[in-house]
């Protein structure tokens, strides 16, 4: 089960690579759903595929609610490590007004920007000397700044 599943996201990847205009919404919503599923292996796999479509073709992406799984991961602590490159997928989408139409829709940053302002702190008294944690915080702080200086006042 798990050698097929392996196949069928190298499949996926194949065909988000050679044609991302053209990508299955059936591929899209098995993407989103084992990237919703907490227990999963493949869900991180899962996530950071969704996020090289959603660099791709971003409005397939909303369409199949994509962006959840993507802000829910920045959150966790088990997917840490791939969340700085989530933030920065979703900055990038954010700052073409073209896609930040369809981003706004599907992301709720105000839930993102309200957590680490209330631990923002927190989070730099306990973890600036930690390496791991420094990129995560220098990511959170300036994806809270671009939010504050564009997001707010469009």
């Amino acid at each position: 089960n798990a050698v097929e599943r392996m196949q069928a996201l190298k499949i996926i990847e194949k065909v988000l690579e050679v044609s991302p205009e053209q990508f299955p919404i059936a591929f899209a919503r098995s993407l989103v759903a084992v990237a919703n599923s907490k227990d999963d292996t493949f869900r991180k796999i899962c996530i950071e595929t969704i996020r090289d479509l959603s660099l791709k073709n971003p409005s397939m992406v909303a369409a199949v609610d994509g962006f959840t799984p993507m802000m829910d991961a920045v959150l966790e602590p088990i997917t840490q490590p791939m969340a700085d490159s989530i933030v920065l997928a979703l900055i990038y989408l954010l700052n073409d007004p073209t896609t930040r139409a369809i981003v706004s829709h599907g992301v709720d940053l105000r839930a993102l920007v309200k957590i680490f302002y209330l631990f923002l702190c927190y989070v730099f008294y306990l973890f600036l000397y930690d390496v791991m944690f420094q990129s995560f915080f220098y990511s959170i702080c300036f994806l809270y700044s671009f939010y504050l200086f564009f997001l707010l006042p469009s």
